[in-house]
């Protein structure tokens, strides 16, 4: 898919041809199917101009914040969740003697119940910097999808790291 990246854009419609379909495999799901589509350097990908507003944006299956450990534990689907942004901390930027320079971003997300601390990572904490600073209306509303997170508990907290996902930030 990274190298067709420069090819797709979001909300456009395309036809793509010479593709292969093959058993999902990989670890993390984005969705319930048992097969995927295979891009290959003999795939072709053409835009189409007329609209198909039939089909939908985009497909959430939110996961419940009170849910969100047994989620982690499945480690096999990619999950999405949505809260009220909480407690956000700045962008921190780290040294770690094996992997170098990180760039950090830490919140709480909470649907007025449960709490879940997480953690931005990297491009992802970078990227998404712009959007917690221009969010200053209140209450901001979060949604995050397609992670993958690691699970983590800090005394009575529970939290996720957050490397790579779909970010979308907003006041209501």
């Amino acid at each position: 898919m990274k190298s067709f990246d420069d090819r797709f854009v979001a909300g456009e419609t395309y036809e793509i041809s010479n593709f292969i379909v093959a058993p999902y495999t990989e670890k993390h799901k984005c969705f319930e199917g048992d097969i995927q589509i295979v891009l290959t350097s003999r795939t072709i990908v053409t835009a189409l101009e007329q609209d198909y507003s039939l089909i939908p944006d985009n497909i959430f299956k939110f996961t419940n914040l009170k849910h969100f450990k047994d989620a982690t534990e499945q480690d096999n689907h990619l999950i999405d969740i949505i809260g009220d942004i909480d407690n956000v901390r700045p962008l921190k930027h780290v040294t770690n003697t094996t992997i170098g320079d990180q760039f950090f971003r830490e919140f709480v997300v909470t649907d007025l119940i449960h709490r879940v601390k997480v953690f931005f990572w990297n491009k992802l904490a970078t990227t998404s910097d712009i959007s917690f600073n221009q969010a200053t209306d209140q209450p901001v509303i979060i949604m995050i999808s397609c992670c993958s997170v690691k699970y983590m508990e800090f005394g009575d907290d529970v939290g996720m790291e957050v490397e790579d996902s779909t970010v979308t930030l907003g006041a209501f």
